[in-house]
């Protein structure tokens, strides 16, 4: 049996405590790019669902230009394990859609009204979630409190139908921070 002296005891502590606190350590949002939620800085979102799936969620959040969308603007919320959430809107130009309370709803390809589908990954994962979709049906709104070329606020709630069967979903509280994707990655 080895005997361990002191000072190794007292490194390999150091070692554990030093790895513990690097791995609770959050975004401190000193990356430059406005967001703080996510993955390298992307973002925020928080929302509350209710009916099929239920639970408060939180996640990151991004958004895409124009020119990577074909002609529409997206914002991606996504924990990666749980929840994703697309909120789409058609287009003309590069920039982000100004601020204002827009209808949630309607076409996929609306140039009036945001367009929701709510991807649950919790029983079938990323490769088969459960998807409930605003398609067709004025089902709620989006606000945007704030819309630039880096970074886009607001807030948002809807109710959603399967696509595969009559369960519904309603999203209320929801709060987004988004960042933009790099039109380059």
């Amino acid at each position: 049996m080895r005997v361990l002296n002191r000072q190794t005891v007292a490194i390999g502590a150091a070692f554990i405590i030093a790895v513990g606190l690097g791995l609770g350590c959050g975004d401190d949002d000193d990356n430059g790019n406005g967001g703080g939620g996510g993955p390298g800085g992307g973002g925020s979102s928080s929302l509350t669902v209710s009916g099929e799936v239920e639970g408060d969620f939180s996640g990151f959040a991004t958004y895409t230009d124009a020119s990577l969308e074909n002609n529409s603007f997206s914002v991606a919320l996504t924990d990666n394990s749980k929840f994703h959430i697309q909120l789409r809107i058609g287009i003309e130009g590069n920039s982000p859609p100004p601020v204002g309370t827009y209808d949630v709803g309607g076409s996929i390809i609306s140039s009036e009204d945001f367009h929701a589908i709510y991807s649950d990954f919790e029983e079938g994962g990323m490769m088969d979630p459960d998807e409930y979709s605003t398609q067709d049906t004025p089902s709620g709104t989006v606000e945007l409190t704030s819309s630039s070329d880096d970074a886009v606020s607001g807030t948002f709630e809807f109710y959603a139908g399967s696509l595969e069967d009559p369960d519904q979903i309603t999203v209320t509280n929801g709060e987004f921070q988004a960042v933009q994707v790099e039109s380059g990655m």
